[in-house]
């Protein structure tokens, strides 16, 4: 918690900057950090970028945001860091950047980068595993178009981790069309099986209907992978599934029907 709480140490876990200023106040609680950036080339000066503090709480996290006049171009940006403990023991870090910037792609892009090389190296420093690692749209941010395609992103990077914790507990799971996964073991089991297709999943949400904390997900799926016998395999569907939304406000998956309406007679 120390090293993530002084901002000062950010260039231990961080491979593109060389130091960074913070500007602590009377009570020892940082109010901005200037980060100093080391040159992309020789030839070429580093990017120093002014941050404000919003929310510093020493152990708990902190919130900041950059100057109107950010060296990288974003505007209504929020730098959100929090640690917590976890349930099973050792410490939650999360991390989320959220921005508006010109040339959006090529910022998540960066930002992906970033925060995964911060990662690996809080990992390597102190252990763990990293559960969840996601980019998406501002209009994507919440809801249950964001947990489906969270759960994409999820089974085409290959973490069977964040995939199921997408799920309820006693979640259903229609693997194949008559093989219901029930729970989280046989659950784990059948997402395992997409994975080791090396697949690459697309979907598009078609229509989503909620009422109070619950949700039907109506949309289009289609998945490109490597078969068990080496040949390339393509498969696709119209799936529908049932969400929940929990106190948090995340929504998990209850019962997950890749083949839709194709398991009705003549379907």
């Amino acid at each position: 918690m120390a090293l993530i709480g002084d901002l000062a140490r950010f260039p231990e876990y961080s491979a593109g900057l060389e130091r960074v200023d913070p500007t602590l106040d009377s009570y020892g609680r940082c109010t901005e950090y200037v980060c100093h950036f080391k040159p992309v080339a020789d030839d070429q000066p580093g990017i120093v970028d002014r941050n404000i503090i919003r929310w510093y709480e020493p152990g708990h996290g902190y919130g900041s945001s950059g100057t109107p006049n950010s060296a990288f171009g974003l505007s209504d940006d929020l730098n959100l860091v929090r640690l917590e403990p976890s349930p099973g023991g050792g410490t939650l870090l999360t991390w989320d950047e959220y921005f508006e910037a010109e040339d959006l792609e090529a910022m998540r892009a960066g930002f992906d980068k970033a925060l995964a090389d911060t990662a690996d190296r809080l990992i390597a420093r102190f252990g763990g595993r990293l559960i969840e690692r996601f980019v998406r749209d501002a209009g994507a941010a919440a809801g249950p178009e964001a947990t489906v395609a969270r759960l994409a992103d999820a089974v085409n990077r290959g973490d069977l981790d964040a995939a199921a914790a997408l799920y309820e507990p006693e979640a259903v799971l229609v693997g194949q069309p008559g093989e219901a996964a029930r729970g989280v073991a046989q659950i784990r089991e059948a997402l395992g099986g997409f994975i080791r297709l090396r697949p690459t999943l697309t979907t598009t949400a078609r229509q989503v209907l909620e009422v109070g904390d619950l949700a039907l997900y109506l949309g289009r799926w289609r998945l490109t992978g490597v078969g068990p016998d080496g040949a390339p395999l393509t498969t696709a569907g119209e799936s529908a599934d049932v969400l929940r939304q929990h106190s948090d406000g995340r929504w998990l998956i209850v019962v997950d029907d890749p083949w839709g309406t194709a398991l009705l007679p003549g379907g």
